[in-house]
């Protein structure tokens, strides 16, 4: 059986935290609304990197990447 993850834990936690917050626990909702901010302030400021190229390979088929030492 492979190792659980951390992230799964986290989700589990948060699955709980909503759980009881959205079942009449205050102190839990207000908990589940801080995580879930938190959450979109780190997605909005570690946006993903833009994706400048993107080709499907075919069976067979392969990249080669190199790189030149710059010239001064």
């Amino acid at each position: 059986m492979p190792p659980i993850s951390r992230a799964y834990y986290a989700k589990r936690v948060r699955r709980g935290i909503w759980r009881r917050g959205l079942g009449g626990s205050q102190p839990y909702l207000a908990l589940g609304i801080a995580l879930a901010g938190v959450r979109m302030l780190r997605r909005l400021a570690n946006p993903k990197p833009q994706v400048l190229y993107r080709h499907k390979l075919a069976p067979g088929e392969r990249w080669e990447i190199t790189a030149r030492v710059p010239q001064r």
